[in-house]
């Protein structure tokens, strides 16, 4: 984490990061490479000098290397970065079935390890959210049981959203005390980048 922390920096206009932008360019990176910079700056929806510069920060870092013309790959370092995230952040899956709850077009549930003691009535999520274009947010916090939503309860999705918590519960596999952050947004992306903003947010608190 600390690793790509250093790369959350603004350096000339335009270029405002989250450390969300970088853990989801090594994501599409290490399922996607050799990926060319311009594929990559389209799946994360960001212009020809913020992608450039995102890029350039991750070679210097040594996350990222390029495979002659075949497009980029990861480096060692930033597959074991990667890999101790993963240890938190579990899954990052589309969730369209979520639309009746968030009421947006386009849902992403991200499972997560180790930050259900820190999500509180979980403002501060959707506050970090929010910074990337997340329009909703909700977060499942896995009893073993069952899943409690702070401010809602535990019952809340049995009985109003019964189908989506069979879906989630066919879908995900989950340990005691994991957290399921659902994040609506109005682009795909920005779902994505607002459920892993939540999750980074809690890390840093």
């Amino acid at each position: 984490m600390e690793t790509i922390q250093k790369l959350v920096t603004r350096r000339g206009p335009g270029h405002l990061f989250q450390l969300a932008h970088f853990f989801l360019a090594l994501k599409i990176i290490a399922e996607k490479g050799p990926i060319g910079r311009y594929e990559l700056g389209r799946i994360l929806d960001l212009g020809g000098g913020s992608i450039r510069t995102l890029v350039n920060r991750m070679k210097k870092a040594n996350l990222i290397t390029v495979e002659g013309k075949k497009g980029h790959v990861l480096t060692e370092e930033g597959e074991a970065v990667l890999k101790e995230i993963k240890k938190i952040l579990i899954s990052l899956e589309n969730l369209e079935i979520a639309e009746k709850l968030t009421t947006k077009k386009f849902n992403v549930g991200c499972q997560a390890r180790t930050i259900s003691s820190k999500i509180g009535s979980g403002i501060s999520l959707r506050d970090a959210a929010i910074t990337v274009g997340a329009k909703s947010i909700t977060s499942l916090i896995y009893t073993g049981q069952g899943f409690n939503i702070p401010t809602l309860g535990k019952d809340y999705l049995q009985v109003h959203h019964p189908e989506l918590l069979d879906y989630i519960l066919s879908k995900y596999k989950f340990q005691k005390d994991d957290v399921l952050i659902i994040c609506g947004a109005d682009t795909l992306i920005k779902a994505k980048l607002g459920a892993i903003t939540a999750v980074f947010s809690l890390l840093n608190s």
